[in-house]
Order: structure tokens, then C-alpha cells, then sequence
């Protein structure tokens, strides 16, 4: 797989979908959601209204309970939307089969950081975004985020997270992943 060109498409099909979700609503936080296999790309956003409504809802069923409001924040399947769906996008679709097939082919030569090299990748493509749409958003807590489902979060994802969270974002993360047995 030219690595060059999944980035360059990765951060296209990012582009994408922020300009579809920005003429809707308020975006506080954006990101890339994968399996712990790395086979699959979802993008997934979440706004100020509907993480303010998950916290009343929240704190209305727990009243036994304090609700963290970082697990909220940060667990991307409470966020708002997986975009990646409803877009029906004809290059996330695209991106996600070569992922597949490089993933395969790297499993099968027996590399077994592959996955790895694929979480490396996604990293590099939401930094390349970032830079293109700092600009463009005016909120100083907006943030990208990453996630990789059912796994605990390692050194090395604690550094990936650390190079697109501010050092305050960054702070809150590694709270919320203690907080939840993830680190």
C-alpha cells in the first residue's frame, strides 16, 4: 500500500465530512474510531449540544452517582454521530478495503506491528487535517480525538493522543483513562 497516498486520501475523506457536519451543527470534538484489529475507519464527531444533553440525561438516571463528565468527552461511542455511515462515502469505503488488505498482507508476512503502523498513519493524517482546519475553527476546546475499541490504552496510544490533544486536553485524557481501567 503506498502509505503516502492512504494519508493523502484519509485526510480528503476527513476534509469531507467536517465540511458536511460544520454547515449543521457546533463541532466540539472530531476523530478517527477503529477495531483493535485496525481493519476499519470511522469517523466519528460529537457537538457541544448533544455532549451537554448526554450529561443532563446522565446525571438524571445516576442520581446514586457522580457522572464523569470526561468519560463523555472522551469515549467516542457516546458522541453524537459516526459520520462514516450516513455519508455513504464512496473513499472511506475505498480506504477501509485497502486497510483491510494491507493489514491481511502484513499479518500474513508475519509483521506483527502492523497494527501499530496502521494507528501511526491515522495519527499523521489528523495532524495533516488539523493543520488545514485550525483556521477554520474559532472554539478553543474543539479537539481531534482517536480510539481504538475494546482495547486498553498503551504508552505508545498515550503518545499518539498527545500530539493532537493540548497539553490541558491531554491532562483530561489521561484522567478519564484511569478513571475507566483503560490505562
Amino acid at each position: 500500500m503506498d502509505k503516502n497516498k492512504f494519508i493523502s486520501d484519509l485526510k480528503k475523506s476527513l476534509h469531507q465530512h467536517y465540511k458536511h457536519i460544520k454547515e449543521e451543527d457546533e463541532i466540539l470534538s472530531y476523530g478517527i474510531y477503529t477495531d483493535g484489529d485496525a481493519n476499519t475507519i470511522g469517523i466519528y464527531y460529537n457537538t457541544y449540544e448533544h455532549f451537554q444533553n448526554i450529561l443532563k440525561v446522565a446525571r438524571e438516571k445516576n442520581t446514586e452517582s457522580v457522572v464523569d463528565p470526561l468519560y463523555y468527552l472522551f469515549f467516542m461511542e457516546e458522541w453524537k454521530k459516526d459520520i462514516s455511515i450516513s455519508l455513504k462515502d464512496k473513499l472511506l469505503s475505498e480506504l477501509n478495503d485497502r486497510l483491510y488488505d494491507f493489514n491481511s498482507s502484513e499479518y500474513d508476512k508475519g509483521n506483527e506491528d502492523y497494527k501499530n503502523e496502521t494507528f501511526d498513519l491515522f495519527l499523521t493524517a489528523l495532524k495533516a487535517f488539523e493543520k488545514d482546519i485550525l483556521l477554520e475553527n474559532t472554539r478553543a476546546d474543539f479537539f481531534l480525538h482517536m480510539e481504538v475499541s475494546d482495547s486498553w490504552i498503551d504508552e505508545r496510544m498515550l503518545k499518539r493522543i498527545s500530539n493532537i490533544h493540548s497539553k490541558n486536553r491531554f491532562l483530561e485524557y489521561q484522567e478519564y483513562a484511569k478513571n475507566n481501567n483503560q490505562y
